[in-house]
């Protein structure tokens, strides 16, 4: 088996995606119609996506897909339980006279330049942990020292490039702060109380049940994705998107690297791989990316598949919870327009694709099959579970992300 650099699903890989661009080969005439899809990641890339998808793939049949029978075990089951559980939080208030760096504060705040508020720069009951960057530079420090159930009034300085709001680049503000609490962020144990209280469910056990299903729904969703990628034949695919991912995928692994401790010279030490390899496996991850993209964009056109803003807007409203976010408004301050589309079509693309599946008992699968199937889970394992490669390759929010944030507008 060779090393994996970065081991993601189709579906990480298109939040990652800048990878897409012009093949200078493919130069496109003005008599070629460009699918609202392409033209989403395109844009997404920063470059006109000036060629067809279909140009690089005939999609084979995907009528029925097989896909060998899955049965988590009760073991695997309780694991993912436990990550769910682990992942549950509530915010719980603390007795304490002044503010500290890493407390959660309640807090309400208008802002003002030259004593003139500006647009975006008042919130009610926000809860800001400090220290997290969440706001500009200065904003959370300035709060360290502040009087629990007081107001403060504090004064920041914009950043010279502030993308969310031109008008207030490197200009002084006020802000008008009234300090409503202090909190710590709390787990929860895993009962059926927690249970209850974070789903829709009242028992761990019901719970369980229902996790049991979804771990054989995004198996065979994932399985029968793979089935049908190594069906594909690709014609070529756009040098330019390869090199784009290329350059994603080393910034975003450095960035990783330095949470650690590492540098890319002491990574390639410690794992055993020249920068050859690296250089190869980097390649290599690329181009099946740029692959996964055509599919999913040639999936999406046969079967007439585009997210117009208000779709995005009512996904939005329904999924945020699925992503992470604590409000549909926190998604939509964190993920941009483009990339939320791009998520919410292969959402659509992968249903498509578990519905065309074919369940297969594992006795009735060829020896070819099984081994194709058992290599791919034994590569889904590690990138799950190893420490060593694939932790460094999360993503993770960018410092430029976070410290251009003032609200989460």
């Amino acid at each position: 088996m060779r090393k994996k650099i970065v081991a993601v699903s189709m579906v990480m890989a298109m939040m990652l995606a800048t990878a897409c661009g012009k093949e200078n080969s493919k130069e496109t005439t003005t008599e070629v119609a460009v699918s609202e899809e392409a033209q989403i990641v395109g844009q997404f890339c920063g470059v006109d996506l000036t060629y067809d998808p279909s140009e690089y793939l005939t999609l084979p049949d995907y009528t029925q897909i097989e896909v060998t029978e899955y049965e988590p075990t009760e073991d695997e089951v309780e694991t993912q339980l436990l990550k769910y559980v682990s992942s549950w939080t509530h915010n719980e208030e603390v007795e304490k006279d002044t503010v500290e760096d890493g407390d959660i504060v309640l807090i309400d705040y208008v802002g003002s330049v030259d004593g003139v508020e500006f647009e975006g720069g008042t919130a009610s009951d926000y809860e800001l942990e400090i220290g997290s960057n969440a706001f500009i530079d200065g904003f959370e420090s300035s709060l360290i020292g502040a009087k629990n159930k007081e107001k403060t009034t504090i004064t920041v300085t914009f950043p010279d490039e502030y993308s969310r709001n031109p008008d207030l680049q490197g200009k002084e503000a006020q802000f008008e702060v009234n300090i409503k609490g202090i909190y710590k962020e709390v787990s929860y144990d895993m009962d059926d109380a927690s249970v209850a209280e974070n789903t829709e469910y009242s028992t761990v056990d019901e719970y369980a049940a229902v996790i049991k299903e979804e771990m054989k729904r995004k198996y065979v969703a994932n399985m029968a994705w793979q089935v049908l990628f190594e069906k594909c034949q690709f014609s070529e695919v756009p040098t330019v998107a390869v090199q784009a991912y290329k350059v994603s995928i080393k910034k975003q692994f450095e960035q990783n690297l330095l949470l650690y401790g590492m540098t890319m010279d002491s990574y390639l030490e410690s794992y055993g791989y020249t920068q050859e390899e690296f250089d190869a496996e980097m390649e290599a991850t690329a181009t099946d990316y740029v692959k996964q993209d055509i599919l999913l964009l040639c999936l999406a056109m046969d079967n007439n598949i585009s997210i117009s803003d208000e779709e995005m807007t009512t996904w939005g409203n329904e999924n945020y919870a699925s992503l992470g976010y604590g409000s549909a408004e926190e998604l939509f301050a964190y993920m941009d327009t483009i990339n939320l589309k791009l998520y919410i079509i292969s959402e659509k693309v992968l249903d498509i694709v578990e519905e065309r599946a074919v369940i297969v008992p594992a006795e009735e699968t060829t020896p070819e099959e099984a081994g194709s199937q058992e290599t791919e889970s034994e590569e889904e394992a590690i990138s799950e579970e190893s420490v060593s490669e694939e932790e460094v390759t999360e993503e993770t929010e960018t410092e430029e992300e976070t410290t251009e944030e003032i609200t989460s507008e």
